[in-house]
């Protein structure tokens, strides 16, 4: 795969192919802080409009199409892929609005521990939206199972 050349429609990517490398520079425009970067970004494409640029708007990718050919390989590349239960429950984890929630079967004492109120609705048969309800009326939800926020 070294040294071969591949063929996309990256405007860029095709001008550097036609014109040489050569033919192109890399400059750094202005040395700016974290906070005003996307600022300075937009100040750039509003006064310069560079041409092989394809977005209009700094830090916003708005406006940009991928291709039916680029969208094919992505379709192709999701089909059939598995999102394992651990990297799952890593993901519902971290996402930092999850509500963590607990249930417990008065009946039986047994407690259960979920990340998210969908696993609790999936788990009771349920939706979620009912086990929203049944956690701010503070209600045993089928008179057995407390449920409640940690």
């Amino acid at each position: 795969m070294k040294g071969e050349i591949k063929r996309n429609n990256c405007k860029i990517y095709c001008a550097i192919l036609k014109y040489g490398i050569d033919q192109f520079t890399l400059e750094i425009m202005e040395h700016c802080s974290p906070n005003t970067v996307i600022e300075r970004e937009q100040f750039y494409l509003d006064n310069l409009k560079p041409f092989y640029n394809i977005l209009t708007i700094a830090g916003n990718r708005s406006g940009f199409i991928h291709s039916e050919y680029t969208k094919e390989l992505q379709r192709a590349h999701k089909l059939g892929y598995k999102v394992l239960d651990e990297t799952k429950l890593r993901m519902s984890s971290a996402n930092v609005k999850s509500k963590k929630v607990t249930v417990r079967n008065i009946l039986t004492g047994e407690t259960f521990y979920f990340t998210s109120l969908r696993k609790v609705a999936q788990f009771l048969g349920t939706s979620h939206s009912q086990i929203s309800i049944f956690i701010k009326n503070g209600k045993l939800f089928k008179n057995i199972y407390s449920i409640y926020l940690v």
